[in-house]
């Protein structure tokens, strides 16, 4: 039976880079779904149940061919609501985020969504472990934040939205989400290893985007299906590899890594956005975004180089 390795033989920097790796892997969405688009017009929510449903087969496939099926079994005997509503918390996160999106700035969402998480963890984590955050963690969550806002700021423009308080609450609800999220799999992930937590909760976030996706797509008379091939290609990248692969580095990262640290240093997902998009899709890059991408890299970099010590509250 796969087990989650002994934390005490990993480099506690190892889960840091992991969970790093998932946040940059998480930044070429936006430039895969534009892709996506250029070839055949599916809307965006169709191409995220894509990305759950290819992922899900795919770590199917892989839970069969490495034998993982004992531990699944166990996870779904033992621990099957957290791990149900781990999947189901991500699926909401990316439904509600693309509402916000649409409904709302897309600066604003951004910040507001990417922003509530760290903001809920830390809060959460305080009040459970009965401690005041280590200052170094409130002061790398500010900076982080500040470097999203000018991040996201610098690479969408202000334009007027038809429902902004729709956006706002529904990019607050992904924040949520996503915080919630990482909180609940980080036990699951010291108990089990990270491809059987993926391979459990995907499926799972599959089922809360997938009847969504295909609504909202017959009632705007939007495809449901391409049969391009460098559509199909590019699904199958956003499937394998923002989805598969950049959960099961999450998941894999958060033995070692707090859930705290982990969603600030997810944060480098708009940094990545920003410079692929100059990159590929000659998007212009501006200073302020230059300015945030370091902030937040500044900021998981103080995270990283010692670990977090609470400071208690006098009772």
């Amino acid at each position: 039976m796969p087990a989650a390795p002994d934390d005490d033989a990993r480099p506690a920097w190892l889960g840091l880079v992991q969970v790093t790796l998932a946040g940059l892997l998480w930044g070429t969405i936006g430039v895969g779904v534009k892709l996506v688009r250029r070839h055949a017009l599916l809307p965006v929510l169709m191409i995220g149940a894509y990305r759950a449903v290819i992922a899900s087969v795919v770590l199917t496939a892989v839970v069969l061919v490495t034998r993982r099926r004992p531990t699944v079994r166990r996870m779904l005997s033992h621990h099957a609501m957290p791990a149900i509503s781990v999947g189901v918390l991500t699926g909401a996160f990316q439904v509600l985020y693309f509402i916000s999106l649409v409904t709302a700035n897309v600066s604003i969402a951004t910040v507001i969504s990417l922003g509530v998480a760290p903001l809920l963890v830390t809060s959460v984590t305080g009040i459970r472990e009965r401690s005041m955050p280590a200052r170094r963690h409130v002061t790398s969550v500010v900076v982080a934040l500040t470097g999203l806002a000018l991040v996201s700021g610098a690479s969408h423009g202000a334009h007027e939205t038809p429902h902004p308080a729709i956006g706002i609450v529904t990019a607050i609800g992904s924040g949520v989400c996503y915080g919630a999220a990482t909180m609940l799999a980080e036990p699951l992930t010291r108990t089990f290893d990270a491809i059987s937590v993926t391979a459990v909760t995907t499926p799972a976030a599959a089922v809360a985007v997938v009847p969504v996706a295909v609504i909202a797509a017959v009632g705007g008379g939007d495809r449901l299906v391409t049969s391009n091939p460098a559509a199909m290609s590019l699904l199958v990248y956003l499937g394998v590899v923002t989805t598969a692969l950049a959960y099961a580095l999450l998941y894999a990262g958060l033995r070692t890594t707090r859930s705290g640290v982990a969603v600030i240093a997810t944060l480098l997902e708009p940094v990545a956005a920003v410079l692929l998009a100059a990159a590929i899709l000659d998007e212009r890059l501006s200073t302020l975004g230059l300015v945030g991408s370091g902030l937040i890299l500044a900021a998981i970099a103080v995270l990283g180089s010692v670990p977090d010590e609470p400071e208690p509250v006098s009772q």
